[in-house]
């Protein structure tokens, strides 16, 4: 029988990219929405990636071997990048 739950791994890491999007985007995605110029300097978030970085979550979809977590494809899933 294939078991359907997540495991205490994943949603723990689903929960993590939930609270992120809730902080750190979401009060800033109306705003960035509205900018004009792609290359002005606060057309990117760079603030934001730095710290979604330092929790692991733009590196999920990398190897282990270079520098991503140890993560199965269900969580990669879970948490889009």
């Amino acid at each position: 029988m294939i078991d359907f739950e997540l495991t205490e791994t994943q949603l723990a890491m689903q929960k993590l990219a939930k609270e992120f999007a809730e902080k750190e985007i979401k009060p800033i995605a109306a705003e960035l929405d509205r900018v004009q110029d792609p290359a002005a300097p606060e057309a990117f978030p760079w603030e934001m990636v730095r710290k979604g970085s330092r929790l692991g979550l733009r590196t999920m979809a990398l190897p282990q071997e270079y520098g991503g977590p140890d993560v199965d494809i269900i969580t990669k899933m879970l948490v889009p990048g």
